[in-house]
């Protein structure tokens, strides 16, 4: 493994070493390819759900201009999942400090649970609470 010290504009080393070794991924796929596109795919569907998830929560939420980054917010809140049964998982999330977007995470849930998401389209199906 190679490794080499970074260097600042004048040309001194500095900080730790950097490894420059990289695991060899054969011959990159030419942009067009179909070996590109499972990836892609998997890649513009999370962000069309994401950007549906910031439309929906905004409807309550009613600040287009932070609607984005709460919600991102909201994705990292603590809680915890239990089973229900051997078909439904609840997932207990934390209630925000804010009221406001408590309230809007609340509805927002409320509405995902009207037609319950299932992991995997067979699977458990999901059920989201914020405890208070």
């Amino acid at each position: 493994m190679l490794r080499q010290r970074k260097r600042n504009p004048r040309g001194h080393t500095e900080g730790p070493a950097v490894s420059l070794y990289r695991a060899p991924l054969g011959p990159p796929s030419p942009p067009g390819s179909r070996k590109n596109w499972g990836a892609a795919s998997l890649k513009v569907a999370a962000l069309n759900a994401e950007k549906l998830l910031v439309r929906q929560f905004d409807q309550t939420y009613k600040q287009p201009k932070d609607a984005f980054s709460v919600l991102r917010s909201l994705l990292h809140l603590p809680g915890y999942v239990r089973a229900l049964g051997p078909d439904c998982l609840e997932v207990r999330l934390e209630r925000p400090d804010s009221e406001k977007v408590a309230h809007a995470l609340e509805e927002l849930l409320t509405d995902i649970n009207q037609d319950p998401p299932r992991m995997l389209s067979d699977g458990p199906a999901l059920r989201f609470i914020v405890q208070g």
